[in-house]
């Protein structure tokens, strides 16, 4: 009976230790899985990002939403103007930069050359996606048919900035002019790339600019804006001038300072490993007391980004943190069960151990791909 007895009580003990191990082995796949899709998101949102910059920026295509250029000026039965005005411009100041707003600030100088008094491009151009809060303009040359116009602009432009890789995001922003008389039959700018540039004094909190370009780019919209010359079904469209900035994150400072809080929490939850399980208000202690930490740290973290309902980098961090944390209890819970339950103290420590070298791995692999991820 003695003998059945031991190999009934070492039998128990092969199938807890196989438990034990077929945890710790969920628990690396799900980290090694949750990593995997990460990183498969976060670089299929950086790819379809690079897209819709360059279609932005490119003369020649539609940005990924927007409305395809058509000009059928053939078909109106109207005598186009074919007005040339040569513009360009050199921003100057940007304030008021506001990711988590959803829009950005700035001054800048536009400035129009053109031939002929029948339009004043000056006084009909408008910003798309932005107001103007001030406009001046002075006539730097007015003899004869020609005319050179300098304009200091100060205005507000939305953008809904693509916040998913965000604190390691880059961005492309636009100033964008159109006019508001001639459609692209009539008047047409042409680019001033020499004279158009950005000035050193022109800063963006957290961001260095990496870019720049000035284009020009037509612009159809949906509707034939009421213009009785425009058969039913088309698209009005007009020449738009782009001045294109793209911005990156100028370091690693903001990223560590967000997640500071989390990883730390992440860092102390991971030290009840080093507590024998049955103490029990010091092992389970500091798995709670580190799961709100974060908790708090992710909610501290949240009020940096605009709300979406899409998964981000941010939430990613801060979510599989969290989960980690809560696991780190649970896998507590089974230890004590391990070291009281069954009276096997060595197997507790040994799985302890392993269930360490299991979480610490698996957080440092997860955390340097999707940050490796969203910064190239």
């Amino acid at each position: 009976m003695a003998g059945r007895g031991g190999g009934e009580y070492s039998m128990t003990k092969k199938r807890l230790w196989l438990l034990a191990r077929c945890w710790l082995a969920v628990i690396a796949v799900g980290l090694l899985g949750s990593t995997a899709y990460m990183v498969y998101d976060l670089s299929t949102s950086m790819a379809a990002a690079k897209i819709r910059h360059a279609a932005r920026l490119d003369p020649t295509k539609a940005e990924v939403g927007r409305t395809a250029s058509i000009n059928r000026a053939g078909e109106l039965g109207v005598t186009p103007k074919n007005l040339v005005v040569k513009t360009g411009i050199y921003v100057d100041r940007v304030y008021d930069f506001a990711v988590a707003n959803n829009s950005w600030s700035l001054d800048f100088y536009i400035w129009f050359n053109w031939k002929g008094d029948t339009i004043y491009p000056d006084k009909s151009f408008q910003m798309v996606e932005g107001v103007i809060n001030e406009k001046k303009c002075e006539a730097q040359l007015d003899q004869g048919d020609e005319h050179y116009v300098l304009c200091r602009v100060s205005a507000t432009i939305t953008k809904h900035f693509n916040v998913s890789r965000f604190p390691r995001d880059d961005h492309m922003l636009t100033v964008r002019i159109e006019d508001t008389v001639f459609q692209n039959f009539d008047l047409n700018y042409v680019a001033d790339i020499e004279g158009s540039d950005l000035s050193s004094r022109a800063k963006f909190m957290g961001y260095k600019p990496y870019y720049k370009k000035l284009l020009v780019k037509e612009h159809s919209y949906k509707t034939r804006r009421g213009d009785p010359r425009l058969p039913e079904g088309y698209k009005a469209t007009y020449t738009q001038l782009i001045y294109g900035i793209g911005i990156k994150r100028d370091g690693w400072g903001l990223y560590f300072k967000m997640f500071l809080g989390i990883f730390s929490s992440l860092a102390v939850a991971l030290i009840a490993f080093f507590v024998r399980p049955d103490d029990l208000d010091p092992r389970f202690g500091v798995g709670v007391g580190a799961f709100f930490a974060g908790v708090a740290s992710a909610y501290l973290t949240a009020g940096e980004v605009p709300q979406t309902s899409a998964f981000g980098l941010a939430d990613f961090v801060n979510g599989s943190s969290l989960i980690l944390i809560l696991l780190t209890v649970l896998t507590s819970a089974m230890s004590l069960g391990i070291h009281r339950v069954h009276g096997c103290e060595t197997m507790a420590r040994r799985f302890d151990l392993y269930a360490l070298a299991v979480f610490l791995i698996g957080v440092i692999i997860l955390n340097v791909s999707v940050a490796i991820t969203a910064s190239f």
